[in-house]
């Protein structure tokens, strides 16, 4: 009879163990769980904080391109006054000459200096100077001249 009262406290002792590992084991589960959740939250704000990051980049990118091509459209402009009035000129001057008679020998008339057009060289250069400034900003001028000039190399 002793036995099987020994048996049976035995036997309770050894279910109350197995209860324990089991709810230890579940507490672990549960806690890794949760681990994996943050650490997957924990990814998710870091790649919408990147989309984000390259969004603002892109939006960046295209602010400056707009802008450069705004100034390159000004600066054919102004290029096409010029010549407007130099051709003005030329037609006032070619008018002038051939109705008047006077001229004054005392000051010889200055040659104005015409600007050409930009080469596709310097057209190049300035396009791929401005996009390097802005993707290598701690290159020096010098490093980034050699780097369009051998794009230029290889495109030519």
């Amino acid at each position: 009879m002793v036995s099987t009262s020994t048996t049976k406290t035995a036997d309770s002792k050894e279910k109350e163990r197995l209860l324990k590992e089991k709810q230890k084991e579940k507490e672990r589960k549960e806690k890794e769980k949760a681990e994996e959740k943050k650490r997957k939250e924990k990814e998710k704000a870091e790649a919408k904080k990147q989309k984000e990051n390259e969004k603002k980049q892109k939006e960046k990118e295209k602010a400056e391109a707009k802008k450069l091509k705004e100034k390159e459209k000004a600066e054919e402009k102004k290029l096409k006054e010029k010549e407007k009035k130099e051709l003005d000129k030329l037609k006032k001057i070619s008018s002038s000459d051939d109705s008047s008679d006077i001229t004054d020998s005392s000051k010889p008339e200055k040659k104005e200096k015409s600007t050409r057009a930009p080469t596709e060289y310097q057209k190049f250069m300035k396009t791929e100077l401005s996009k390097l400034k802005i993707s290598e900003p701690d290159i020096n001028h010098k490093e980034r001249f050699k780097m369009a000039v051998e794009t230029w190399n290889k495109l030519k």
